[in-house]
């Protein structure tokens, strides 16, 4: 899976460690680099929302939140066009294989 970011900052906060560990320190740089690599390294949305199984807060219908050790949730929506979205306007998160960070934020 692809994942894109919503603007630079966060790129740069997400993919460069001297960027993360300034912004949020080294253990939750770590955290993030793991969440980054997992999400990447999974088919669709589907198969990692799966492996984060207790860390997975919310899913709705077009965005998710899963939580970045205690301190942060991270927020990400489909991006692209290559997904399909139900009769009931939910986005079938097993077709999804790009996503967007939107943002991370303290609890």
């Amino acid at each position: 899976m692809r994942v894109s970011f919503e603007d630079d900052v966060l790129r740069d906060r997400c993919c460069l460690f001297d960027r993360g560990e300034q912004h949020f320190g080294a253990y939750l740089a770590r955290l993030v680099f793991n969440m980054i690599a997992e999400a990447e390294a999974a088919e669709n949305a589907v198969e990692w929302q799966e492996i984060l199984v207790d860390d997975l807060l919310d899913c709705g219908s077009d965005a998710f939140q899963i939580a970045v050790g205690t301190e942060y949730v991270a927020q990400f929506v489909p991006a692209g066009q290559k997904y399909k979205v139900g009769a009931d306007g939910l986005t079938d998160w097993s077709s999804v294989t790009r996503l967007k960070l939107t943002a991370i934020w303290r609890r």
